[in-house]
């Protein structure tokens, strides 16, 4: 009979081979997937870009999640990071443009053509030099009164002569002032004199409802011959006036205003006419 423990112990190297046999594999294979993983080790995947999340209407808010949940599972797979591109070249890029129909906010308006410049003076044509308008000169014969003083019988008379007159507007304005001048070499030779003051101006001169107001200056008031001397130098300028069909009376003004009595007491406060001498 065969002694047990001894065949066991036959057995024992076979048992022990095997253990040790199968501790190699699994060390060799923790080791291959050491070494296939080492390099990724401590790196991380890129982020992706946070991108805004479309506003949910209330209807997606009210429906469940119907995101598909992802099983989580035992083997994970890290990918190798992606490789930094270089920028392509310039001559390579391409830009393309898209045209909107939408029209623009400030729309530019066409510019108007620039009026033309004004060419300078001596390429523009030359017009003709205006020839100056004369005024219109008339002329007329009226009559100026004069007087003849007689020694003999100490007495004034009223002669009238014809005179040639020239005017522009107002012929009577230039027939007194003809008057005022004095009687010219012809008619000194008749004896006819003036007794009109030889500073005496008109002023002014209207005319309204037949008056003639006749605005003299302050020299007119006084006369060298006394009371004879003022009553025939008011008779010249009245008998010369009314003359014109447009004047029937004197009204005599001194400095524009009305006086009641010329100097020596002659009266000339209301209107004279041919009929007051």
């Amino acid at each position: 009979m065969k002694n047990p423990s001894t065949k066991r112990k036959k057995k024992q190297p076979a048992n022990t081979t095997g253990f040790l046999a199968a501790v190699l594999v699994g060390l060799i294979a923790v080791g291959a997937v050491t070494y296939m993983n080492k390099d990724q080790i401590g790196t991380e995947k890129p982020k992706k870009e946070e991108t805004a999340e479309a506003p949910k209407t209330p209807a997606e808010d009210a429906l469940p999640d119907r995101q598909p949940q992802t099983q989580p599972s035992d083997k994970v797979q890290t990918a190798a990071p992606a490789e930094p591109q270089a920028p392509p070249p310039a001559d390579e890029i391409s830009v393309t443009v898209v045209k909107t129909e939408e029209e623009p906010a400030n729309p530019v308006k066409p510019k108007e053509p620039a009026a033309p410049l004004p060419q300078p003076a001596e390429n523009q044509p030359k017009e003709p030099p205006k020839e100056p308008v004369e005024p219109l000169i008339k002329t007329e014969e009226k009559q100026l009164f004069f007087v003849r003083y007689s020694e003999s019988t100490e007495s004034i008379e009223i002669v009238p002569v014809i005179r040639r007159i020239s005017y522009e507007n107002s012929p009577l304005t230039q027939t007194l002032n003809t008057l005022l001048y004095g009687p010219n070499v012809a008619e000194l030779s008749k004896n006819l004199i003036t007794m009109i003051p030889e500073k005496s101006k008109i002023l002014s001169i209207e005319i309204s409802k037949g008056i003639a107001s006749i605005n003299f200056n302050e020299e007119f008031m006084f006369n060298p011959n006394g009371r004879e001397g003022l009553e025939a130098q008011l008779a010249q300028i009245v008998y010369t006036a009314t003359q014109f069909p447009t004047v029937s009376a004197v009204r005599f003004l001194i400095e524009g205003e009305s006086r009641d009595f010329l100097s020596d007491g002659v009266y000339i406060k209301l209107p004279l006419g041919r009929n007051s001498f």
